[in-house]
């Protein structure tokens, strides 16, 4: 079986707005056949997705979401970066075509406040930005373990003409979902790796270890 992401955009015709999503593309070279499965949360926005197979052959598709497509604009930042409003996670299996479960969960109020201010966290907009899903990881009952992950770069103009770029690796946000798609908890892991060599990005990583019932990091 392959598998390949496509993004794509289409109007709301309802909502006369665009709406942006993914559609999931899997081809058997056995048969010859070609499906495509397009997951939709009801949200508007779905944006920096990852993609796992289980051991049964299933697709895991998790990633974030967001309600306004709300962009974080700056001079510095070198790249827009998206709002989110929670982690969405869609298990399909391609054979039969069958979608096992889909689910979104918004981020609490307390994980916001333990990363931005409480006056942010209660405005009751999306608050936080520059986030990906970077790892989806199984546990042996089949449940699954997300980690977003924060990263930029920016670069910084001197008035000499110098500049200087940048790259920053910052708050992880973890989440453990059951075998039928439920979420368990979810929780803020603080981090920040900050380097201006890109030689140096083998340094500043994390390891990550999972048991049955608990999840392990190592910043390094």
């Amino acid at each position: 079986m392959r598998v390949r992401v496509a993004a794509a955009d289409e109007v709301n015709k309802n909502k006369k707005e665009y709406e942006y999503f993914y559609s999931i593309l899997t081809y058997n070279p056995k048969t010859n056949e070609q499906k495509k499965y397009s997951p939709k949360i009801g949200a508007n926005f779905l944006s920096e997705p990852a993609m796992a197979m289980d051991k049964e052959g299933n697709i895991i598709f998790a990633g974030l979401y967001s309600e306004t497509n709300k962009q974080e604009h700056s001079k510095v930042l070198n790249e827009e970066k998206f709002y989110s409003k929670g982690i969405f996670i869609t298990k399909y299996d391609p054979l039969s075509s069958v979608e096992l479960y889909n689910n979104h969960y918004p981020y609490s109020s307390d994980l916001l406040k333990t990363i931005v201010s409480d006056k942010k966290a209660n405005e009751g907009e999306e608050v936080l930005w520059g986030f990906s899903m970077d790892k989806i990881k199984f546990r042996t009952d089949g449940s699954v373990v997300l980690v977003a992950e924060k990263s930029y770069t920016y670069t910084i103009v001197h008035s000499n003409g110098s500049s200087y770029t940048n790259y920053q690796y910052e708050q992880l946000i973890t989440a453990s979902i059951d075998q039928s798609g439920h979420l368990l908890w979810m929780q803020p892991i603080p981090k920040l790796h900050s380097t201006g060599l890109p030689s140096l990005f083998r340094y500043y990583s994390y390891l990550i270890g999972i048991t049955d019932y608990n999840v392990y990091f190592r910043l390094q």
